[in-house]
């Protein structure tokens, strides 16, 4: 944790977005695996996560979202907000994108198709069809 923390203040000190900066630690959900580095009000997560489910909140809630293009973050800016999109691991456009959308302060979607329900349907679809016949 000690070290992402040294790499990004040494990556962003020089630049002025290094001042609403806050080092938030570890993911609760990830902990043991994957740290991760929240901008307030945008996330940025540095390790792939299979679902990216604080971007996904944050999406949710209106809130603009900078995130590495890998895993599930970057599946979900993809379809939802490709402007937050960043290359993996690329601290100078991670600064750059995160100036840019907090210069332009961009609009999110109202709507997405990552919803409960439609897990749930989809998760059921899987077990239906491996038992051969719908049940429900």
């Amino acid at each position: 944790m000690q070290n992402i923390y040294f790499q990004l203040r040494r990556s962003w000190t020089n630049c002025w977005i290094a001042l609403g900066l806050l080092f938030m630690g570890l993911s609760p959900a990830h902990a043991q695996t994957n740290p991760s580095v929240e901008v307030e009000p945008y996330t940025l997560t540095s390790q792939p996560e299979s679902f990216g489910r604080t971007t996904l909140e944050a999406l949710s809630l209106g809130v603009p979202v900078a995130g590495y293009d890998h895993g599930g973050v970057g599946e979900q800016l993809n379809l939802l907000f490709p402007l937050g999109k960043i290359p993996p691991g690329d601290t100078a456009a991670a600064a750059k994108t995160i100036r840019q959308l907090l210069e332009s302060r961009p609009a999110v979607p109202a709507s997405h198709p990552f919803t409960l329900q439609r897990m749930l349907d989809q998760t059921v679809e899987v077990y239906q069809e491996l038992l051969g016949s719908p049940r429900l």
